[in-house]
């Protein structure tokens, strides 16, 4: 089960909406692939002209030394990086995980 949860229509350039939506799919083939997880959310929250897009699941977690080295997670880093965002990644075994995308969102003139 994905449940998406979201109050506000975030005003983002066409490319940050591409690589948002790239990101999206990753994290969640990511816990297809890997996690195990029965369930995964993905909020979207907008505050004080940032954006933040979470991706959490119920799955099995992996060790802060995965997170550097597999799981797909070097192109979702990269693509945050691309799109002027930054990515938090929270997981332990056992107990699920977590990514964080903050970014900033399009002045409007």
């Amino acid at each position: 089960d994905i449940d998406l949860v979201y109050d506000t229509d975030p005003n983002l350039k066409p490319m940050q909406v591409h690589h948002v939506l790239e990101i999206v799919q990753e994290s969640l083939s990511n816990t297809l692939r890997h996690a195990r997880a029965r369930s995964a959310k993905i909020a979207v929250q907008q505050n004080n002209g940032l954006v933040t897009l979470s991706i959490e699941d119920n799955g099995r977690g992996f060790s802060p030394q995965e997170i550097q080295s597999g799981y797909g997670l070097r192109p979702i880093r990269d693509r945050a990086r691309l799109i002027g965002g930054q990515i938090e990644i929270d997981s332990t075994p056992g107990k699920g995980a977590k990514i964080k995308l903050t970014l900033s969102e399009e002045k409007s003139s």
